[in-house]
């Protein structure tokens, strides 16, 4: 996305992923967080069980934090398929805000672009110039 990569003040706040558990410690986690793993521990070249492992090691510690014990919102999203015609994927909610009933499908499609506009628009932020094919 050239409105990211273009700008030097919005590429001055991607980081490395180590940064988040320097934030932790220091007590400084930003409002938002966007983590990306790695292709190998988001499944992508691995597969979902050593990606459910990762993820498991890598949040669960997190989850006792006292950023993320109150008012917080986990999104966790699988972007990779089996392969069938329709790219359904697999997504989940976890933290405080979330609240019975837990389980629910929704049919509508989304993307990626989807899922960011929306947490935008949750947390009152900056919406960007979405370079979205629309067709």
């Amino acid at each position: 996305m050239d409105t990211i990569r273009l700008n030097s003040t919005r590429c001055a706040k991607i980081v490395a992923g180590t940064q988040l558990d320097s934030d932790i410690t220091a007590g400084q986690v930003p409002q938002f967080v966007y983590y990306v793993p790695n292709q190998k521990n988001d499944g992508h070249d691995t597969g979902v069980a050593f990606a459910n492992n990762w993820l498991q090691n890598w949040l669960e510690p997190k989850l006792t934090q006292p950023a993320f014990t109150n008012n917080t919102l986990i999104f966790i999203t699988f972007d990779e398929d089996d392969g069938t015609e329709g790219n359904h994927i697999y997504s989940a909610l976890v933290g405080s805000p979330v609240v019975p009933p837990t389980n629910h499908n929704d049919n509508t499609a989304c993307t990626h672009y989807s899922y960011l506009a929306t947490k935008l628009n949750f947390t009152s932020l900056q919406m960007l110039d979405l370079e979205i094919n629309r067709n």
